[in-house]
């Protein structure tokens, strides 16, 4: 479901805006998600482990800003 906002809806995963709910919803859609069921306490070891473990920039480029701004905002229970 898009996040409205304004005039505009977002896309729920990369928050691009459109003026069309049903256009964000897709946008959403094309995103290919998958949905994992986690505790909180997993969640935030991984998140901890991530944090810890980032010291090579070699593979700092597979954590992508989406991917962390997911991740802590499920944390924060603000998804």
């Amino acid at each position: 479901m898009a996040v409205k906002r304004g005039n505009e809806y977002l896309c729920g995963y990369c928050g691009k805006a459109y003026t069309d709910p049903f256009k964000a919803d897709n946008c959403r859609d094309e995103h290919d998600l998958v949905y994992i069921p986690i505790s909180k306490t997993d969640l935030n070891r991984l998140l901890q482990f991530v944090y810890l473990t980032n010291a090579d920039p070699r593979t700092e480029k597979l954590l992508t800003r989406t991917l962390m701004r997911t991740l802590s905002r499920y944390l924060k229970g603000n998804a």
